[in-house]
């Protein structure tokens, strides 16, 4: 309702309000933001229809889309009205050990005054495909175990790793260890060679 203070409208009312408001710019325009799988690597790549004050983009990753930590910090165009393309190649989505996972991952974007602003989450499946390409026997093992190839390479090299990461066993047998020697616990098997990095787990007992 409006109060005309006793006056008459002849030509009635407008049917529409006007408000103005101040134009702020985004700081960028993002057109996508995706991924892909590419042998054992995890490809990222964005592309942005303008940027405005942008220093920087930081890549991050994370395992449970809660906690993430920064993988690369990408330099922004600054000021940009043209479509710009970027790219950041995770060369290792897995942690030692983890022949399967998912990997999430979100862009944060930071203007040059330290403001900051975040993409979607986007999640890549990472599994390795070497994961499966030989066995160990027996799974939980009291003395020896035994390796079973798929492919088997001249140029092999077999490290028994335990879960801090550290080496335990370096060796070039290739289809029978000793593991007497390790105390109880999980323990990762890497296999590494030109063409090659797998990795399978055993239990010792």
């Amino acid at each position: 309702a409006v109060n005309l203070n006793g006056k008459t409208g002849k030509y009635g009312l407008t049917a529409f309000v006007t408000i103005c408001f101040n134009s702020i710019p985004l700081p960028i325009e993002l057109l996508s933001f995706t991924g892909k799988r590419h042998d054992d690597k995890n490809i990222l790549q964005w592309k942005t229809a303008s940027e405005n004050n942008n220093d920087y983009f930081t890549l991050e990753k994370s395992k449970d889309a809660n906690t993430f930590q920064p993988i690369a910090k990408i330099k922004g165009a600054g000021n940009s009205t043209m479509v710009l393309n970027y790219s950041f190649t995770d060369n290792t989505p897995l942690s030692l050990g983890e022949g399967t996972g998912v990997r999430y991952y979100r862009l944060k974007q930071t203007d040059f005054n330290g403001t900051a602003s975040y993409s979607k989450i986007i999640s890549l499946n990472s599994n390795s495909k070497n994961e499966n390409d030989f066995l160990i026997y027996p799974n939980r093992a009291n003395d020896f175990i035994n390796l079973f190839y798929v492919n088997q390479n001249v140029n092999d090299e077999i490290k028994i790793v335990n879960t801090l990461g550290e080496t335990l066993i370096k060796t070039t047998n290739k289809n029978k260890i000793d593991v007497s020697s390790l105390p109880n616990g999980i323990y990762f098997v890497s296999i590494i060679s030109e063409n090659r990095n797998s990795i399978n787990k055993f239990i010792k007992q």
